[in-house]
């Protein structure tokens, strides 16, 4: 009975050894975002678990691609950065988005970087033709999409 009590302990303490040292999962939505100029973007962030015993500190970075080459902290006067609960959410706003917009956007709780949002702003193109853009995985259809509007406003 002894060896059960004190096994139950060990694992006891394992587990919570283990709980203390899980790694901070950060989800941010949505993945993928795509509107045209003169909009509102909103990218939110959100942990796994909240931070209660050290400061929180989140940062917003803009890149080029999802490997996070030339990347920079989100800042400007369209911008607005909102943590909801200073603990686990945070919140970016795009307003009057223009297509210099367009990258990935990494929110960074304390050291940790979320995932990324792709975000794809576009602005009306040849009159009444939009281009909808998609993810980079997709080019080839958005290159037969850009040879169809070519095609469509040059024969009509």
């Amino acid at each position: 009975m002894r060896w059960l009590l004190a096994g139950c302990c060990a694992l006891a303490l394992i587990n919570l050894s283990a709980a203390k040292h899980t790694e901070l999962q950060i989800i941010q939505k949505p993945r993928f975002y795509g509107l045209k100029t003169n909009r509102m973007a909103g990218i939110h962030c959100s942990i796994n678990q909240p931070f209660r015993s050290q400061p929180v500190t989140v940062d917003w970075y803009k890149a080029d691609t999802h490997m996070r080459h030339n990347i920079a902290e989100v800042k400007g006067e369209r911008i607005k950065l909102q943590n909801i609960n200073y603990t686990q959410n945070a919140s970016l706003y795009i307003y009057k988005t223009q297509v210099e917009d367009s990258g990935v956007y990494f929110c960074k709780f304390n050291n940790t970087w979320g995932p990324g949002t792709q975000l794809i702003v576009i602005r009306k193109y040849l009159g009444q033709h939009t281009v909808s853009v998609r993810p980079i995985n997709t080019q080839c259809l958005v290159m037969l999409e850009i040879c169809t509007v070519y095609f469509l406003t040059t024969h009509s």
